[in-house]
């Protein structure tokens, strides 16, 4: 985009793209916001444009550009700054998926990968001092040498993007051999640095490219590998949990629910019936949903937990 600014807001009736011309020639659309005219186009970073006003172009109190005056500029486009984000934001995986993750980056030829793994008996301890959902803060929560308490590094590679510049570049990561526990949680993190960037504008300092790279250098994302679907719902004093096979379907009786506290202290249990539902008496301590099944194992967050197809990649 393109944002000229006038001194006065201009009259939105008109097709201002007749009032202007731009070299080389491309498709382009004209929009007003206020005193400013916005031209979208196909704009390419790092090239020079041209660009010309023609007399015509009225703001709101009458006053036009004289017949005389033709306005001329040459302007180049910025190059995008380098990025890396994970195309999905879904956490759970079943054991039949393809175990690939998709992502994408910007202007960045190498990508730093590290995989995590939380085991299932620290689940709760952990999101308890850290989040169900990743934050902003997590990534570099989760390289401090604290993680060590719940955790293991499996995976820390470098991967290569390659020198596309000035667009989205879509990989995956095949995590077939990495993802093989079906209960606990990992941890995938993707990170670059200046060596890993194929730009950054050229009056950033050390510090300007540290502070971006914290921001838009890192991305995480969390996976819980199950089978195991759960569906609950408060209703007075007893939490209805119903539990299903995400590989059939089927509802799925004989499996253990337990409610639990912030600790890991189990408030109440139960077992499913045959419609796949138990009901466990539950208070306010009540945090987290674990099920124990022939099928696996799955834990659901009460406080951060909706029903939304979102959450499965």
């Amino acid at each position: 985009q393109l944002r000229l600014i006038f001194t006065e807001p201009l009259k939105e009736a008109k097709d201002y793209a007749g009032y202007m011309s731009i070299l080389p020639t491309m498709r382009y659309g004209v929009a007003v916001e206020g005193n400013s005219l916005v031209v979208t186009g196909e704009f390419r970073p790092g090239e020079k444009y041209s660009l010309r006003l023609f007399p015509g172009i009225e703001s709101v109190s009458g006053q036009k550009l004289s017949e005389q005056t033709e306005l001329f500029w040459e302007v180049q486009i910025s190059d995008r700054k380098p990025a890396v984000e994970f195309v999905n934001s879904g956490m759970f995986m079943t054991t039949r998926s393809n175990q690939k993750i998709a992502f994408r980056t910007m202007n960045v030829e190498r990508i730093r990968l590290q995989v995590k793994r939380v085991p299932q008996a620290n689940l709760i301890e952990f999101f308890e001092e850290n989040s169900y959902y990743p934050q902003s803060s997590s990534f570099s929560a989760y390289n401090r040498y604290g993680f060590q308490r719940y955790g293991e590094v499996l995976v820390d590679s470098i991967i290569n993007i390659g020198r596309e510049m000035i667009k989205w570049v879509y990989s995956e990561l095949d995590l077939a051999d990495v993802l093989t526990d079906n209960g606990g949680l990992y941890i995938v993190q993707l990170s670059f640095d200046e060596n890993h960037a194929l730009y950054f504008p050229e009056e950033y300092d050390w510090y300007d490219i540290s502070s971006y790279t914290a921001a838009r250098g890192q991305a995480v994302k969390h996976v819980l590998v199950s089978n195991i679907g759960i569906t609950a719902k408060e209703l007075l004093g007893e939490m209805h949990v119903f539990l299903t096979d995400l590989l059939t379907t089927d509802l799925l009786p004989g499996a253990e629910v337990m409610l639990k506290d912030g600790s890991g202290k189990v408030l109440d249990r139960a077992e499913t019936n045959d419609s796949g539902w138990a009901v466990l008496k539950t208070n306010s301590h009540a945090r987290y949903i674990e099920v124990n099944a022939d099928s696996g194992y799955a834990i659901l967050s009460l406080s951060s937990s909706q029903l939304n197809n979102s959450l499965f990649d």
